[in-house]
């Protein structure tokens, strides 16, 4: 037989399925291959072990296979190499026989040995074939502790490494090689583009190169292209002109080639952890683009803090409104909220709430709002063009609690108003909206106006006002009523002092606060 391959090494990627893989060149034992994994991302190698690792088949003086155990992966690399014996383990006899198949294997075994040989020799440094360096010069010293110096010279002594520095330790390149080449200080501060004056101390301006720890002062702009961290209690920004300028600034900028509407132009972001340990986002102030047209950009400022496991926004920009608020933005200088405006623990203005408007017609009575909240103290009943089928029998206003309808106990006084004088009554069984003591309101005629209630503060007692007018005697209508009430109020309705007149016109709705 013969050695038909140059080459004693096969390479193969992994993919983490294929376990099978081709030995591509002549070896002989199975104890003569090494099989090693790589790691592509780190380059460590682990040589794998005959039998508990791989297993082989063919050899002989032919070519044969590698099985895994264990698939490589994708990030891996397998190297499979022949490794032959260094023994001779032939005793050929001087005059014996000389068996040409056994001498044939003998010489393949020598030329493989040497084909592993120039494949180490490949992978050693070298120096160049006119170097006059002789052993002593190449000897390389590697005893000793790691992180002594590593001395590199540009003579024909080539490289000399410092005791403990392994070879896998140094990295020769083209520019190393031209940086060594340098004959003095200031042309390899020049190569570093230190500068001619540039001085190894904590820098304090200009050509000093300031050291990574230590007090630096840096001048000029600089640019930082990566997340930078500042591990200190207190970072403080010093403003030392003496003009009328502003300062210090934090300037936050995004330069956008298409700027468009809702972009973010930056944010302050403050975190921190949790009981969980789990770090997350506390607090924020961002500023948004609204719009990015030229000469009429407008921007918002999104104030944003952590609240139950969420988070809670305001937004300002000329004007301040939170999410939910019917209508968010309103204009400049206003505030639009979803919840109330409290002044000293006391609610000091809130948005109305509206209830459905209600038709008057075809019935004895109207419920005009149900399930009133408990914290309201403003309620009003707007009227309009509201008539009973029944003379003397005008509309009136009643409320309920948990307790029910309350058909009487209302103080009341109404007065009313026409061009000959002015008189007044009194009522109990509700808020009159228009005079109950003479048959002076007559079927069909009209009353519309606007019924104002108000809470005493801390106690269930109303006050209500009522302005009217009743288009059949030209009559203007006024009351005061009190009415309290052993639990808050619930409930308002609209019906007619007897509850038997129908209403026949109108309409009615009531909104609160």
């Amino acid at each position: 037989m013969t050695l038909g391959t140059t080459h004693a090494s096969v390479r193969y990627n992994g993919d983490g399925a294929i376990r099978t893989f081709a030995v591509t060149f002549e070896f002989h034992a199975t104890t003569d291959l090494e099989v090693v994994v790589i790691t592509e991302a780190t380059g460590a190698e682990s040589t794998k072990a005959l039998g508990a690792d791989y297993s082989v088949t063919g050899g002989d003086g032919g070519t044969g296979t590698v099985t895994m155990n264990v698939a490589p992966t994708t990030a891996e690399r397998l190297v499979i190499r022949r490794v032959s014996p260094d023994q001779q383990p032939d005793d050929l006899r001087d005059g014996g026989p000389l068996a040409a198949e056994s001498l044939e294997r003998r010489l393949d075994v020598l030329a493989a040995r040497l084909q592993e040989l120039e494949m180490d020799i490949a992978r050693a440094l070298k120096v160049s074939k006119g170097s006059l360096a002789t052993d002593e010069g190449l000897t390389l010293n590697l005893t000793g502790g790691r992180g002594q110096s590593v001395l590199v010279s540009n003579n024909e002594q080539g490289v000399v490494l410092g005791a403990g520095i392994a070879p896998d330790d140094v990295v020769v390149s083209t520019k190393g090689e031209e940086f060594v080449g340098l004959t003095n200080e200031p042309a390899m501060r020049s190569f570093l583009r230190l500068g001619s004056a540039a001085t190894a101390n904590i820098g304090t301006s200009g050509a000093n190169v300031p050291l990574l720890s230590g007090n630096n002062t840096h001048s000029g702009r600089n640019t930082f292209t990566e997340a930078v961290q500042f591990h200190t209690p207190v970072t403080t920004f010093v403003q030392t002109d003496d003009g009328a300028i502003d300062g210090p600034v934090i300037q936050l900028a995004r330069i956008s080639e298409s700027p468009d509407v809702s972009d973010a132009l930056g944010s302050i972001v403050f975190g921190g952890r949790n009981t969980s340990g789990i770090y997350r986002q506390y607090g924020e102030i961002r500023i948004v683009i609204e719009d990015p047209t030229a000469g009429s950009e407008d921007s918002r400022m999104d104030l944003i803090v952590a609240k139950d496991g969420g988070n809670a926004f305001w937004f300002v920009s000329d004007g301040i409104w939170t999410p939910g608020a019917t209508g968010a933005y309103k204009g400049e200088y206003t505030i639009n909220v979803a919840g109330g405006v409290y002044k000293n623990n006391v609610e000091y203005t809130r948005g109305w709430t509206n209830h459905a408007e209600v038709p008057t017609s075809g019935a004895n009575q109207y419920n005009l709002a149900n399930n009133l909240p408990n914290d309201i103290t403003e309620i009003e009943v707007l009227f309009e063009l509201v008539s009973t089928n029944t003379t003397n029998q005008p509309p009136i206003v009643q409320l309920g609690t948990s307790a029910g309808w309350h058909i009487n106990g209302y103080r009341t006084v109404v007065g009313w108003a026409v061009s000959t004088g002015a008189s007044a009554t009194g009522a109990t069984v509700g808020i009159p909206l228009a005079r109950l003591d003479q048959n002076t309101f007559a079927e069909g005629d009209t009353v519309s106006g606007i019924v104002r209630m108000s809470k005493w503060p801390g106690v269930n007692r109303w006050y209500a006002t009522v302005n009217a007018v009743e288009n059949g005697t030209n009559t203007m209508h006024y009351a005061t009523t009190v009415r309290p009430f052993g639990s808050p109020l619930t409930a308002i309705r609209l019906t007619t002092p007897a509850f038997s007149a129908l209403f026949d016109g109108g309409h009615a709705i009531v909104r609160y606060r």
